[in-house]
């Protein structure tokens, strides 16, 4: 039996008239792309492509097969369109770690508004999920990115540190403070180097990739940390400065799902739900 999947290659491989085009066309790898050609000429008994340098050159069998791919790669799409219409639409999400189900809430209430029959499921592997809520620059390859909000990095301290009378925190603030470090942001890296060419050493008293521990560990008075503003939301014992304009830091949240896909219009949909200006904002690509 010929797989579907298979012949969705071959059709991109085929247009494309390259493995490299067709794997970025299907965000999945060549050996992927190259695997699916083969084993679709193994199964038909025929050769589909004269490869070369210059690419992909079809051969008489792959023109005929390309036009019966389409009929039947159209009629699986009307299928499917069909039954789901029927059935109530499952939508898997992935949350970034460091993204609170609280702050994300929102996305999440536009989304029953906007399909009151959904049935969501959230996901721990961004790979299967039909839709991401993450950052911009902490996604993986492959997907469309519409941004939703902004927020910026804030020193987190405990209620009680005198880090509180601040206006704003200054990279010398930070001399010999006690610091939790965030080993899972990306930004951490960023912001160690920019204090280390300052000449800024701050006292590393723990290390976590938990988003929640960072919070308890600061709410406990072990050290501060930078981390963005909404890890305080609902915590009593801590409080937030802004960074200097100098050091300031921030992320852009945002609905990622993949090129290609049938959900872009959905998300989209949520994002103008969301922040009626973010509707207008052209989705971004990760490489």
């Amino acid at each position: 039996m010929v797989d579907l999947r298979a012949l969705r290659y071959f059709v991109a491989a085929f247009e494309e008239r390259s493995v490299t085009a067709a794997a970025r066309r299907c965000a999945i790898s060549q050996p992927s792309i190259t695997a699916a050609l083969q084993g679709l000429e193994a199964s038909l008994g025929v050769r589909l492509f004269v490869r070369s340098r210059q690419g992909l050159a079809p051969t008489r069998d792959a023109e005929i097969l390309h036009g019966r791919a389409l009929g039947l790669l159209a009629e699986a799409t009307a299928i499917e369109r069909e039954f789901r219409a029927r059935a109530p639409r499952t939508l898997s999400i992935h949350i970034q770690p460091d993204i609170s189900l609280r702050r994300a809430a929102p996305i999440l209430r536009a989304a029953y508004e906007a399909s009151p029959d959904i049935v969501t499921r959230i996901v721990a592997d961004p790979n299967q999920a039909d839709l991401v809520i993450g950052a911009e620059g902490c996604l993986g390859d492959g997907l469309e990115f519409l941004p939703v909000w902004h927020e910026p990095y804030v020193v987190l301290a405990p209620a009680g540190h005198p880090i509180r009378f601040k206006t704003v925190v200054r990279p010398s603030d930070l001399e010999g403070q006690p610091m939790i470090e965030r080993t899972q942001c990306r930004l951490q890296a960023r912001l160690e180097s920019q204090l280390s060419s300052l000449g800024i050493r701050p006292d590393i008293r723990a290390s976590t990739a938990d988003e929640d521990a960072v919070v308890t560990l600061v709410e406990l008075g072990v050290g501060l940390a930078i981390a963005p503003a909404s890890h305080a939301d609902g915590v009593a014992g801590v409080v937030t400065r802004p960074l200097a304009p100098e050091f300031a830091v921030g992320r852009t949240i945002g609905l990622a799902w993949r090129r290609g896909g049938s959900h872009a219009g959905f998300a989209r949909t949520l994002a103008g739900a969301m922040t009626p200006p973010a509707s207008a904002l052209a989705a971004r690509r990760t490489a």
